[in-house]
């Protein structure tokens, strides 16, 4: 049995307490990385799940060109809708 489950789930009483550590911790974990000349994006891209650190590593205009890019040769919004840019998206 791995710690913190039990019956292959995640018991409540031993992981109490981590859904509220783990998001800045996350985050703190993609600052350092920056500050180590990393960057959030790997060989598929930025991700769903770390689409929200995005400007820890690009400016603002970056993201707005990115924008600008999808909107050129998508501009109908009908692929991956809803993903990092376009309806639904944060940005």
């Amino acid at each position: 049995m791995k710690v913190g489950t039990k019956d292959g789930k995640l018991d409540e009483k031993e992981t109490k307490g981590w859904k509220d550590k783990y998001p800045p911790a996350r985050r703190e974990l993609h600052e350092e990385a920056k500050k180590l000349g990393g960057i959030v994006s790997g060989e598929h891209g930025i991700g769903l799940s770390k689409m929200e650190y995005l400007p820890i590593f690009v400016e603002p205009t970056q993201i707005e060109l990115m924008k600008g890019i999808k909107k050129l040769f998508d501009p109908n919004n009908i692929l991956n809708p809803g993903k990092i840019f376009g309806r639904g998206s944060i940005y």
